[in-house]
């Protein structure tokens, strides 16, 4: 495991190295009776399919950060060694 020291470290940024987990409570979804309507059925499926889509939009927003915090990342340690390189006697 590499260790970084405490100011490169803070050079990553908080998301980097901070744990931000929220607890979820229920998510509420509304679903339209179908002895209401003959399109009850449809109505709850466009409404999952919508759901499912905020989801997986959500999932996709997350990777690209995850993605630019680890780019971001390795860009450091590439200077970071570059440096360390540059510093050692010949």
């Amino acid at each position: 495991m590499v260790k970084f020291s405490k100011q490169f470290e803070g050079q990553l940024g908080p998301s980097f190295y901070g744990h931000h987990h929220r607890e979820h409570g229920p998510i509420q979804v509304h679903k339209k009776l179908a002895s209401l309507d003959s399109n009850g059925d449809m109505y709850e499926t466009e409404l999952l399919e919508q759901f499912n889509k905020k989801k997986l939009h959500h999932a996709e927003k997350m990777i690209r950060g995850a993605f630019t915090e680890l780019y971001k990342g390795l860009g450091y340690l590439k200077t970071y060694r570059y440096i360390m390189s540059k510093l050692k006697p010949a």
